[in-house]
């Protein structure tokens, strides 16, 4: 009895971590990408405005911004 009452300890902590490990770690990570692409999408909401001036503004800033780095270069 000793010896399967001592298997059965061992396998109910061994459950027990894993299922800490799972709640914690996993669940953790999964949830805290979730997070940060969310947030990413708020921020990229907030840039479609849907008129093609904005865009436009936007893409002569970043071609400017790209040959100011490239010339420091």
């Amino acid at each position: 009895d000793g010896i399967v009452n001592g298997f059965g300890y061992l396998t109910r902590l061994l459950s027990w971590t894993s299922g800490l490990a799972d709640k914690y770690i996993v669940d953790g990570l999964v949830n805290g990408l979730g997070a940060v692409i969310q947030g990413a999408g708020e921020s990229v909401r907030r840039v479609q405005t849907g008129r093609i001036q904005t865009y436009l503004v936007y893409v002569c800033f970043s071609v400017l911004l790209l040959v100011l780095v490239f010339r420091a270069l």
